[in-house]
């Protein structure tokens, strides 16, 4: 039997015509797959948008509805790029939710696999921030900007190596992402992946692709800087191993990675540091010595656990 609301179509079109999104988004709302069916038979409008910018596609994408995605984009011809007001398409969303039937009913469709949010993010970005490897798969297959960057200059490359995400970092540079982009900061995935504790394997990943171990940011940090500041031993230990990290770079108050190390009590990063050959003699914009630095900071213990003292002699 026909669903109740399917009598007298002109009539309820011509009733929620005010409905804000229009007739479908409404029917969409209802449930009843025949009655949304029927209202793009007679010609509903399948792209207004209701006052949060959701058209019938974005809530159907929303809310991982493949079947009602398809109906309408095959039968009503509904925009796949209209954008909510955060500036979200169904594609986004899409992504964004980890909904994969219905990213690949969009690709299909020919969405716009670039369109950015109104933050600047790309579909590709929203995978590789939640990690979601096999949208990364489809969205690089569909010819996704692998090196699109937010206003803030954060590419997804840089999300995934943030958010420690290792088979969607791989994915990517295997795609051919520049391991060598920088944020508005300064910052390279490789930095990124210095200033976690558990990111050696994505630091081989970077350094086995080319990146550049020696990039400093806006205040003249290197990855090893960041390291060591933060004491990641193990993280210092495969900056040295790669053999292209310069330990006497300076940031741009003159200071080494061995005078982080030792400013922040980091004794195992500072050890490291000085067997790799740090030379111990620099000074930084005030004339200080990573001995001095260390003693000013009253940390005894790191300049006689690295040996520091010893060192200098």
């Amino acid at each position: 039997m026909p669903h109740p609301l399917l009598q007298g179509l002109g009539t309820l079109k011509e009733h929620l015509a005010g409905y804000p999104g229009g007739v479908l988004l409404w029917a969409l709302k209802q449930g009843p797959e025949d009655l949304l069916s029927a209202l793009i038979d007679v010609g509903a409008n399948p792209n207004l948008r209701d006052a949060e910018g959701f058209t019938p596609l974005i809530w159907a994408a929303c809310n991982n509805q493949p079947r009602l995605v398809l109906l309408l984009l095959q039968r009503a011809h509904a925009d796949p790029n209209l954008q909510n007001n955060e500036g979200f398409s169904p594609l986004s969303l899409a992504v964004h939710g980890g909904y994969p039937a219905v990213v690949e009913a969009l690709l299909d469709a020919e969405a716009d696999v670039n369109l950015p949010n109104s933050d600047g993010w790309t579909p590709l970005m929203l995978a590789a921030d939640k990690g979601r490897t096999e949208l990364v798969q489809l969205l690089v297959k569909a010819g996704a900007d692998l090196d699109s960057q937010d206003a803030f200059g954060w590419s997804a490359l840089m999300l995934a190596v943030d958010g420690e995400h290792g088979e969607a970092a791989k994915l990517l540079v295997e795609a051919g992402a520049d391991v060598n982009l920088a944020n508005n900061a300064g910052w390279t995935a490789a930095m990124l992946a210095a200033d976690g504790p558990d990111r050696p394997d994505l630091l081989r990943l970077l350094a086995d692709a080319g990146a550049d171990l020696n990039v400093q940011d806006v205040e003249g940090c290197t990855a090893l800087m960041l390291a060591a500041d933060d004491g990641h031993a193990e993280v210092v230990r495969q900056l040295l191993r790669s053999g292209t990290v310069d330990l006497n770079l300076q940031s741009n108050d003159g200071e080494t990675a061995l005078m982080f190390a030792v400013i922040e009590w980091q004794a195992r990063a500072a050890q490291l540091l000085i067997d790799a050959g740090a030379d111990l003699d620099l000074l930084d914009n005030e004339d200080r010595t990573a001995l001095a630095l260390a003693t000013e900071a009253g940390h005894a213990a790191v300049v006689q656990a690295s040996g520091l003292c010893c060192a200098h002699r």
